[in-house]
């Protein structure tokens, strides 16, 4: 996800970055990703604090395995 977001950064504010390093970024979303980000956005558009959308993804950013 940091890939897309460092790729719009880059696209959208060229004047402030000379040089970007993206590093085991994906060409597409899988379809869980793409699920995730749906349902982010579906809890944005019904207006959910920006706490509520935090704690949704922080399990999906910071997966940890056992």
């Amino acid at each position: 996800m940091g890939g897309c977001i460092v790729q719009s950064l880059a696209y959208n504010k060229r004047d402030c970055l000379s040089k970007i390093i993206i590093s085991n970024s994906l060409i597409k979303f899988n379809q869980v990703s793409t699920h995730f980000q749906t349902f982010m956005l579906k809890l944005h558009a019904e207006g959910q604090p920006l706490q509520t959308l935090t704690e949704a993804a922080i399990p999906w950013i910071f997966q940890v395995s056992i």
